[in-house]
């Protein structure tokens, strides 16, 4: 895994390409968010950050209380972080953050109360790059 390396386009590219979500939970537990999503320029593309947030938000409702700090955390950053203008992914952010608000509000529906505050600011954040 080039995680340690730091590159983080080419790990999160690999894990993504597996078609396997818990790939991409794995990178992302196993990255600081920080150093991905960070600063100026994030480490990760624009492309490869929105599928993140596609696989992440479809593990989302069947995710185990281990995994869900997690993704909720890496959601929010990515929401936070993507550009839904730029060229490389616009034609793709309105059917990838319906699918979102789909996952988080499914999430809700069953989330432990206490999870409720951060679904909910995940919710608000995704619903307001969808206007």
């Amino acid at each position: 895994w080039s995680l340690k390396q730091g590159e983080y386009e080419a790990a999160f590219t690999q894990a993504l390409s597996a078609s396997a979500a818990d790939m991409a939970v794995y990178c992302c537990k196993n990255a600081n968010v920080s150093n991905v999503l960070g600063g100026n320029s994030p480490a990760i593309s624009q492309p490869i950050l929105l599928c993140l947030m596609q696989q992440l938000g479809a593990v989302l409702v069947s995710s185990s209380d281990d995994d869900l700090q997690t993704i909720l955390l890496w959601l929010q950053e990515s929401a936070l972080t993507l550009v839904p203008t730029d060229e490389s992914v616009v034609r793709h952010v309105s059917q990838v953050l319906q699918q979102l608000v789909s996952s988080v509000e499914a999430k809700m529906a069953m989330a432990d109360p206490t999870l409720r505050r951060q679904l909910k600011m995940l919710l608000q954040v995704i619903q307001g790059m969808q206007r």
